[in-house]
């Protein structure tokens, strides 16, 4: 097989996955739409903003904890 048909076979995999995974996503949004009785895009718009939040405080956590390890590979040299 060569290259370029293993790489394309390798992306139509993790497209799969990743369609996978949204189907799943949906259908606990759906879920907890009815469960709240709450429309659903207002449930898809909580679930992205609460994901961003997520995504930005994991950033800042990692940036601190650069700026920790710098500091401590300074003080020990």
């Amino acid at each position: 097989m060569e290259e370029d048909e293993m790489q394309n076979e390798c992306f139509e995999e993790e497209v799969a996955a990743i369609n996978s995974e949204m189907r799943f996503l949906c259908l606990e949004l759906m879920k907890i739409s009815t469960q709240r009785s709450v429309p659903f895009p207002q449930v898809m718009h909580e679930f992205i903003t609460n994901t961003n939040t997520m995504k930005l405080a994991l950033a800042n956590a990692e940036n601190q904890t650069e700026k920790l390890t710098k500091r401590k590979t300074t003080k020990m040299c």
